[in-house]
């Protein structure tokens, strides 16, 4: 229930932000004058029989023979233990186990990922 009140209070504060955005300025109208400019830029770029004139890049033919092989998971890097919130180690704020799945929200340094971990599901 916990984490769903802070979901809720999550999207709720995000919404309002979103509203006292400000808004994009109104994009200029295409003119007569714009219009002759680009026509005459554009005949410039063609060659012959008014084909455009080709910049594109043609590459070598490139043979796959494998298939991608992630990473191998090192022994000595685990995924950090789930543990009560302190300030030297980080660990859990919450945490709800439903029938489905299991929500924590947690502020953990995982070295594995070499990040942060603050959101974890599980099933």
């Amino acid at each position: 229930m916990n984490t769903r009140l802070f979901l809720l209070l999550l999207l709720a504060t995000s919404a309002a932000l979103a509203a006292d955005s400000p808004k994009p300025a109104e994009r200029p109208r295409l003119t007569d004058e714009m219009r002759r400019s680009v026509a005459a830029t554009s005949s410039d770029s063609t060659g012959q029989a008014g084909t455009p004139v080709s910049d594109t890049l043609m590459m070598a033919p490139v043979r796959v023979t494998g298939t991608y092989q992630p990473t191998a998971h090192r022994p000595g890097e685990d995924d950090p233990k789930s543990q009560p919130f302190n300030w030297t180690e980080g660990g859990t704020f919450l945490k709800d186990e439903g029938l489905q799945f299991t929500t924590e929200l947690k502020a953990q340094y995982n070295a594995r990922h070499k990040g942060w971990d603050l959101l974890s599901f599980s099933w």
